[in-house]
């Protein structure tokens, strides 16, 4: 019989092959080897690497072992309650596969209705009530017309896929497409998905819209009344003046809509190849990053600036034959970004790094009560998840 001090402290260390968003699997396995008999080894899924627990019953210590791990893997699999509140799982490869088929504005309605993604099958939905086209326009502050033609229409395209929409009674409503976004429990392999908690989406779309409003107010003020030669314009010249200063054609939530898939879900940068791990076994984020920055050929390259235009731009944006958004105009909306909590950037030399608030973008695995992650939220000026409010 195994003593109620020990079982503790094999719960303790198997919770800790579960760090930052990864699980060690080779490590845990090792870890629980250690309590077989000479020649016993823990089974294993060939396809996955992941552990099966039918040795359990028949060791106390592996069985408290995999309580602990498997219960932490629950929980941040989705299968528990996250402190951080309810998320969407935003699938990587499809993201990517939109770039360059949706203007900044059309990415940034998408953004908009990602608080809206409900439960499992169901339509997108404003307090569990599902949406018409007219509701969803109204939400976006836009008409009809508009929301079918140049939105809600553009996104249930076969080449873009989105969103589709099904017939109920007499009305019509719309669903995300589950091989992009997703909300609930994943049954079978899904691709890799970054979670984007939807509290903190709407409280950063909610500040983005109050700080690009207050710009478009401060634009107004500066509009002349006189012209060069200090005559008084004319209404119309005033108006039509104000108009082209303050007629908004992209947002920094199109940005942000175009830069999840480029989350490094180890580190929260964006990266050129954010799936590639870089944490070793045993190893702190901060130590892998220091062991990297050494390498003569680095593995976390952050995303340089010419690439990030290529993935903020778009063929239809504006109907501009260049479509390349301007190094000034990118810079202008992270800043925006930055101002509303979403992320914090630096610019030095030319070189462009990104890192992304935890509580906003998170890995597709992970708790985020690890060191790094309270260290880079305590950057960003906000407590720990557990403090979260």
């Amino acid at each position: 019989m195994f003593d109620d001090k020990l079982k503790k402290y094999v719960k303790d260390e198997a919770v800790k092959f579960i760090r930052n968003g990864f699980v060690d699997w080779k490590g845990y396995r090792i870890f629980l080897n250690t309590f077989l008999p000479e020649g016993e080894f823990v089974p294993v899924n060939k396809n996955t690497g992941e552990i099966n627990r039918e040795l359990e019953y028949r060791h106390p210590l592996v069985a408290a072992a995999n309580q602990a791990f498997f219960g932490k893997l629950d929980q941040i699999n989705g299968k528990g309650p996250d402190e951080r509140g309810e998320y969407v799982q935003v699938f990587r490869e499809f993201q990517v596969n939109l770039e360059g088929k949706l203007s900044n504005v059309q990415r940034a309605r998408l953004l908009e209705l990602m608080p809206l993604v409900n439960f499992n099958d169901k339509p997108i939905s404003l307090n569990d009530k599902p949406m018409t086209a007219q509701e969803i326009a109204d939400y976006w502050g836009i008409s009809l017309e508009n929301a079918r033609n140049n939105f809600l229409g553009r996104y249930c395209k076969e080449e873009i896929n989105v969103l589709y929409k099904k017939r109920k009674g007499n009305q019509w409503f719309y669903y995300f497409n589950q091989k992009c976004i997703f909300k609930g429990s994943l049954n079978g392999k899904r691709d890799e998905f970054v979670k984007v908690y939807q509290e903190k989406i709407s409280e950063v779309i909610f500040e983005i819209k109050r700080i690009e409003e207050n710009k478009l107010l401060e634009t107004k003020k500066d509009v002349s009344k006189r012209n060069s030669k200090g005559q008084l314009k004319s209404k119309v010249e005033i108006e039509k003046e104000m108009k082209n200063k303050t007629e908004r054609k992209t947002t920094a939530l199109g940005i942000l809509h175009a830069i999840i898939p480029y989350f490094h879900p180890e580190t929260y940068y964006l990266v050129k190849e954010p799936t590639q791990k870089i944490v070793r076994s045993g190893e702190k984020t901060i130590e892998a990053l220091l062991r990297d920055q050494k390498r003569a050929k680095r593995q976390h390259r952050h995303l340089p600036l010419a690439q990030l235009a290529r993935i903020v731009s778009s063929k239809q944006m504006d109907k501009e034959k260049d479509s390349t958004m301007k190094t000034e105009l990118i810079m202008e909306h992270l800043n925006t970004l930055q101002l509303a909590g979403a992320l914090k950037f630096d610019k030095t030399k030319g070189k462009l790094t990104v890192r992304i608030h935890p509580y906003l973008m998170f890995s597709s695995i992970g708790d985020g009560t690890d060191e790094y992650t309270k260290y880079v939220v305590a950057e960003f000026g906000e407590h720990e998840v557990s403090g979260h409010e």
